[in-house]
């Protein structure tokens, strides 16, 4: 259960460094900007895996 919180607060962490560097940056093609989205991608990957996991096990 901790690590499903910890997840979903990296992911909060993540949408708010994703909003402030595409704002610093002024562009949502920036690489930079384009490497977090990425990283955010990879975690919301891993809480729906997660999700569909706990849901079949049920």
């Amino acid at each position: 259960m901790d690590k499903d919180r910890s997840l979903e607060d990296k992911e909060l962490q993540l949408k708010q460094e994703l909003s402030q560097l595409a704002t610093d940056k002024g562009s949502l093609t920036n690489p930079d900007v384009v490497k977090k989205s990425q990283e955010l991608d990879q975690v919301l990957t891993t809480i729906q895996e997660k999700n569909l996991k706990n849901k079949s096990g049920r």
